[in-house]
């Protein structure tokens, strides 16, 4: 996953002779790995010679150099989630906010990468799954995923009901208020991190205003929607999406009965 810790190398390779290379489109958003990027959120990067090894930050706030590996939108570091030799996840940074594109490039002890033209958005809403068209989304205030039961390996799942409240985890919902610097945690309690941009949910053929949005306390450039399920849902599978700013999410599928 992205919001992963523990700084582990696995498999080191000699030293590094080969420039980074970053591949045509290979720059993408976090969560759905679309061509949308935003600040703030997370984002990935696909190539080959991208590091000499697999590395993953294990402290907050996010380093800005990791396994050897830096990486900067117009000549700033950006905070490093994970580098492995064919892909990056990294934090947006938030100076890039008011622009429509930026210079990416990734520098290795043997060198530094094409530049790599991002094309930015204000919003670039994206919704984590946890296999193929499953959303990563919880019954709220719980551990437990809203997928059938015994759907994901060694973590616990259910159906939702009518009138529960989900959370559904994203990335790429735009600039909030308390902003968190980068690489930082999002605050909690009194002083959560909630967007600024206009947000609805759609939940099968019904949209719903969410009593929650904004980055998830705790975590590096990952975003919280929490709504309530309406009546008249219907089962087994049911279609779910995030819209911001009038841009849709990549809908997913929760479990309901």
């Amino acid at each position: 996953m992205l919001f992963v810790a523990g700084l582990v190398c696995v498999n080191p390779t000699q030293a590094q002779s080969a420039l980074p290379i970053i591949n045509p489109n290979g720059v993408v958003e976090g969560a759905s790995f679309t061509q949308r990027v935003a600040a703030g959120g997370l984002a990935s990067i696909f190539g080959s010679n991208l590091a000499t090894g697999v590395f993953v930050a294990s402290n907050l706030p996010l380093p800005t150099i990791l396994g050897g590996v830096t990486v900067t939108l117009n000549g700033e570091r950006c905070p490093l989630l994970f580098v492995s030799p064919t892909q990056i996840n990294l934090q947006v940074r938030w100076g890039v906010l008011s622009q429509t594109s930026a210079a990416l490039v990734v520098t290795t002890a043997a060198g530094s990468s094409n530049s790599y033209t991002v094309a930015l958005s204000a919003v670039a809403p994206g919704i984590f799954t946890v296999a193929p068209g499953k959303g990563a989304v919880l019954i709220s205030n719980t551990g437990t995923f809203a997928q059938n039961f015994g759907s994901i390996p060694g973590a616990n799942a259910r159906p939702a009901t009518a009138g529960e409240y989900i959370s559904i985890y994203c990335s790429g919902l735009g600039d909030v208020i308390n902003r968190p610097a980068d690489g930082a945690a999002a605050p909690g309690g009194a002083n959560l991190a909630t967007i600024k941009a206009q947000i609805q949910v759609g939940i099968d053929a019904q949209f719903a205003i969410p009593v929650f949005a904004g980055m998830a306390p705790g975590f590096v450039g990952l975003y919280q929607v929490d709504v309530k399920i309406p009546p008249g849902v219907q089962g087994p599978t049911v279609p779910v999406t995030v819209i911001v700013n009038g841009v849709f999410a990549a809908t997913v599928g929760i479990a309901f009965q």
